[in-house]
């Protein structure tokens, strides 16, 4: 496989597929932050708010960004126009390793998942792997071992994502997800303290289900109360929102994307300009 060229510690250098898999999250050895960006065009979407967390984890874990956040915003744009990509993954990484101060930038091309799978649905595998409750689970660190290995898991086993409950046995989120849930009307999400991430996209949705007069809930719930949903569904930066219609063998609520999810889905479109996959709606 070609390199592909990524900036690494103040470089651009041509990177191959094992340089690259080493700079994932869960593999990186050290402390330190991520931020993973969908790139539609010319545009990297959320930048100021994927900035924004990207800062407040380097605090948090008393770091320093090495550039400031303009020049952030010219090295991303920069890794980008170097691999002539416009959809594409593009993923900010600083970390210290011993007593340096590292940083990497990888984009690899992507134009979204197929509009069938929003239509379809993923389909999940509660994990046996336990998100233990840390000092940093809100932010979105590099102490990323547990999500890498239990998304590993679930695909090997044919499944498109991998639910993961704390210790109590309540759900705190996907392995790369978020995770929301409809009963009898009302949205339902693990709350923040249950030990999730508060996601980007996650915040989106709320916001819309508040404009859209959706009664909303964040709660400490079982895995029972996601199977017995009406219908669900995971949020994240790539995705947007997907539909989630199966965990293991069991089929939730009509095993289709709901109403629920299908506008909020659609406003979500709206909002980003693009097509909805399960309306056909163009904007």
């Amino acid at each position: 496989m070609k390199g592909n060229w990524i900036f690494l510690d103040g470089r651009m250098i041509k990177a191959d597929t094992a340089l690259m898999n080493s700079l994932e999250p869960g593999v990186i050895k050290g402390k330190g932050v991520f931020e993973t960006m969908r790139v539609r065009g010319a545009e990297i979407e959320n930048l100021k708010e994927h900035l924004g967390r990207l800062d407040r984890g380097l605090t948090f874990f008393k770091m320093r960004s090495p550039y400031a956040q303009e020049k952030l915003k010219f090295c991303l744009t920069h890794t980008l126009k170097a691999n002539h990509l416009q959809g594409a993954r593009v993923r900010l990484a600083v970390w210290r390793e011993r007593r340096r101060l590292r940083m990497a930038i990888v984009c690899r091309r992507f134009e979204g998942y197929p509009r069938d799978k929003y239509r379809k649905g993923f389909n999940a595998v509660v994990s046996d792997i336990r998100r233990l409750k840390t000092r940093d689970f809100h932010i979105k660190s590099l102490n990323y071992r547990c999500f890498r290995e239990a998304f590993i898991k679930a695909k090997a086993a044919g499944y498109d994502e991998a639910v993961l409950l704390n210790s109590r046995g309540k759900i705190i989120e996907g392995s790369r997800t978020n995770i929301f849930f409809v009963q009898k009307g009302t949205l339902y999400t693990p709350a923040v303290k249950e030990g999730c991430l508060n996601g980007i996209t996650r915040q989106q949705v709320i916001q819309y289900a508040r404009k859209a007069k959706i009664p909303f809930r964040a709660v400490a719930a079982d895995v029972r109360r996601l199977f017995h949903a009406d219908e669900a569904f995971v949020t994240n930066s790539l995705m947007g929102i997907m539909p989630l219609t199966s965990v293991g063998k069991r089929r939730i609520g009509a095993g289709s994307p709901g109403p629920v999810t299908r506008k909020l889905l659609d406003m979500y479109c709206r909002k980003s300009h693009s097509s909805c996959p399960v309306c056909d709606k163009s904007v």
